[in-house]
């Protein structure tokens, strides 16, 4: 390839827009490419951003053993830099339709990304399955056309760009996998990356680690870059949705990669996916919680495979706090819960997200925190503060700031 000067224009690949002058004739593919220009150049912007979810679009179940799910309004960039957007919440059937819509087929429509993601079926059977939200777009109404075009098969008075849903089915979980409690705890620990991450810092020097996780497995295809995960479910013959989880799949919008063979370190992502590991933890919890199960009937080696570096679990009932502790990690090492202040409870989190989850088969000592706001406060509800042995030490007490009755004084 011969070099460029500097200051030489590099013209491949750019935008194309078109020239409007006096006395130029225009046509409807004019027209159509300036439009097309504005949207490549939004694409441009919503790349340089990042991909995932701005807000909303929440997942959750619409009817207790249907097939529908309900998707709160919202906002997303794709991959492809397409902004996405739910005006409004809307049930979703999981059951494809024996043939597309009108509006997400229109042969007239320019307005076509990806070249199409493809059909996505829903299989009757125990299953794992990804939804996602991509571009769609249809067409409304009837333009005015003069005689020469009065049979013209694209007279509609707008395009108009939307969003669908797909069902993506999960590939390589067998019948045991289905069948094990720690099921949507796994799931989410392929889809964070973590056994990839633990691989590169072991040899950071090895080959770049391009992709890594469940989801990018599923790149380029059936995955698409337009397609912004919002959730993985669970489906079973006979009882329906078993779980929603979001946060497996779900991340906050994520700027792009740009530190090449480092980015598994510096990079945006494994921030983001550090974020998603806490949400989906405490959401995991909640919901088995609010299935009726109290805290005294759910312990960690049951239900979880890995847990994030930090958490909070609830003290459900007059149960004290040192029993708590032994029926939800019950066989797992932990030290003896320590006071420590409510000032230390946010920077405990956020130092949490460069550490590793913690793996329930290591032996790994998990560090148990109480606090002392919290036990204080007569109609609180009484929690716990765990974090990861690999975590600094926070409860050592501290001269005019610890109090003597809720301190760990050695």
């Amino acid at each position: 390839m011969d070099p460029v000067d500097l200051l030489e224009p590099i013209l491949q690949g750019g935008i194309r827009s078109v020239n409007f002058f006096t006395g130029r004739l225009l046509s409807a593919q004019d027209l159509q490419q300036q439009a097309l220009a504005g949207q490549q150049a939004n694409q441009q912007l919503g790349r340089s951003i990042g991909s995932g979810v701005a807000s909303g679009l929440e997942v959750s179940a619409a009817t207790a053993g249907d097939p529908t799910v309900t998707v709160a309004q919202g906002l997303a960039v794709a991959r492809s830099g397409e902004v996405l957007e739910l005006r409004c919440p809307i049930t979703v059937s999981l059951i494809q339709p024996a043939a597309p819509t009108t509006a997400a087929s229109s042969p007239c429509n320019w307005f076509a990304p990806c070249g199409g993601p493809g059909a996505a079926t829903f299989v009757a059977g125990a299953g794992l399955y990804l939804l996602t939200i991509c571009p769609a777009s249809g067409s409304e109404g009837k333009a005015p056309v003069n005689g020469s075009a009065g049979s013209a098969p694209c007279n509609t008075q707008y395009n108009v760009q939307g969003v669908q849903f797909r069902l993506i089915p999960l590939p390589g979980f067998v019948a045991s996998d289905l069948a094990d409690a720690r099921l949507r705890n796994r799931v989410a620990h392929q889809c964070l990356g973590d056994d990839s991450q633990a691989a590169f810092v072991a040899d950071p020097f090895a080959a770049p680690m391009t992709s890594y996780g469940l989801l990018d497995s599923l790149r380029p295809k059936p995955l698409t870059d337009c397609d912004v995960p919002l959730a993985i479910m669970y489906w079973a013959t006979g009882s329906g949705l078993q779980f929603i989880d979001l946060w497996s799949v779900r991340r906050r919008v994520t700027a792009p990669a740009g530190a090449g063979r480092w980015d598994p370190a510096a990079g945006d992502r494994r921030r983001a996916e550090a974020q998603a590991r806490f949400m989906q933890f405490q959401t995991h919890l909640s919901d088995l919680l609010s299935s009726g199960a109290s805290l005294s009937g759910v312990s960690a080696t049951q239900h979880f495979a890995f847990l994030p570096p930090a958490g909070l679990i609830p003290i459900i009932g007059d149960l004290p706090a040192e029993r708590s502790i032994s029926l939800f990690f019950g066989g797992l090492t932990t030290t003896n819960p320590v006071f420590i202040e409510a000032a230390r409870v946010e920077s405990i989190l956020h130092e949490s997200l460069d550490y590793p989850p913690i793996d329930l088969t290591s032996g790994l000592a998990i560090r148990i925190y109480q606090v002392r706001e919290n036990a204080q406060a007569a109609a609180a509800q009484k929690y716990i503060l765990f974090a990861s042995g690999q975590m600094p030490f926070h409860g050592e007490a501290r001269f005019d700031v610890s109090h003597w009755d809720y301190s760990n004084f050695i």
